[in-house]
């Protein structure tokens, strides 16, 4: 099973919840745990038995990276060797447009004068390879990638992908729902479904992070309320035991706090993500 999810609305927290809900090995892959491996940046030292042969068609490699040559072919295939090991388990690729961009042209693991150096072809090809090894021995392995640019994945792992997902920005009743979850238990105004509207309407374009960010802000502005008072005050332990008392978050609190931050999101790249998967569902994925 294969999967490519879109946008940038907690993608990753929703695979980890996958793999939490089914019980699965998660194996969480970001580009520069294979990429930097293609760079030379940081390079593991290669293992005596790997032999590099170069291409008559690429300029010899220096030695400084002749010696590290392979090796992240080496790690894609040491990655699903150990998820059919770990089965049933499930492979994140987050970002996945910084390692699976179209083949020579554009993505990660360039040469010098902009071409798409040897070493990320050759890895884009070794994820190709074990993906079609999972048509016929799945054992349980459910691949899932995560981008922001879905339009630069390469033709070929976009084919392989059974489903392109279009995770969209939360709605308001979403919203409103993580609202009360995060606030709740600081006031019982945040359990009133008219509050709850109002604050989902102010954040309106806002990610399931963001809406964190926002909640996590109000939550503090009492605690802040009371230092201050408390400063003011003095520190006798009447004065402590006044303030110590509970200081709900009132609907101030979240207003002040949504007016300080911004949401993360591109709207105008949210837009070609949204035309992009309306695009999909009208047409179909192939």
């Amino acid at each position: 099973m294969r999967r490519v999810l879109t946008l940038p609305s907690g993608k990753t927290l929703l695979a980890k919840a996958v793999a939490t809900e089914s019980k699965a090995t998660f194996f969480n892959v970001s580009a520069s745990s294979l990429v930097s491996k293609v760079s030379g940046e940081k390079p593991m030292p290669a293992s005596p038995s790997v032999t590099s042969s170069l291409s008559s068609s690429s300029r010899p490699p220096s030695p400084r990276h002749r010696k590290y040559r392979g090796e992240s072919e080496k790690l894609v295939r040491v990655l699903f060797s150990l998820a059919r090991h770990y089965a049933p388990s499930i492979i994140f690729f987050d970002e996945i447009d910084s390692i699976m961009s179209h083949r020579g042209g554009g993505g990660s693991g360039f040469a010098g004068d902009g071409s798409e150096h040897e070493g990320s072809r050759r890895m884009k090809t070794e994820i190709l390879t074990n993906m079609d090894g999972l048509n016929s021995n799945n054992g349980g392995v459910f691949l899932l990638a995560a981008t922001n640019l879905p339009w630069d994945l390469d033709t070929s792992f976009l084919r392989r992908m059974e489903k392109q997902i279009h995770v969209r920005m939360p709605s308001a009743d979403a919203r409103k729902m993580m609202i009360r979850a995060h606030l709740e238990e600081f006031s019982p105004l945040f359990g009133k479904d008219e509050v709850l509207s109002r604050c989902a309407t102010a954040t309106d374009g806002f990610s399931g992070s963001d809406i964190r960010l926002v909640c996590k802000e109000a939550a503090m502005r009492p605690l802040r309320r009371m230092l201050n008072q408390l400063q003011a005050l003095g520190h006798g332990d009447q004065n402590m035991s006044l303030l110590l008392k509970r200081n709900p978050v009132t609907l101030d609190d979240y207003s002040d706090a949504r007016r300080s931050m911004q949401p993360t999101s591109n709207s105008r790249l949210a837009s070609q993500i949204d035309a992009w998967g309306d695009r999909r569902e009208r047409f179909g994925a192939d």
